[in-house]
């Protein structure tokens, strides 16, 4: 199953094979999933970090 910046990393490729975007926007683009990306992680890892905290409160 591919995921959703995979989808997203193909869209953006087809673009430019297309012609519909030029190298710059291809990049600003690509530039701004990987941003997308990391804030994603990051607010992942801070979810599973206070999850584990509050499994260890409850489980004292």
């Amino acid at each position: 199953m591919r995921t959703w910046y995979e989808k997203a990393e193909d869209e953006i490729d087809q673009q430019l094979a297309d012609g519909l975007i030029d190298g710059r926007e291809y990049q600003r683009q690509m530039r701004d999933l990987r941003a997308e990306m990391q804030s994603n992680a990051e607010e992942a890892s801070r979810d599973a970090y206070n999850d584990a905290g509050a499994y260890r409160m409850d489980h004292r």
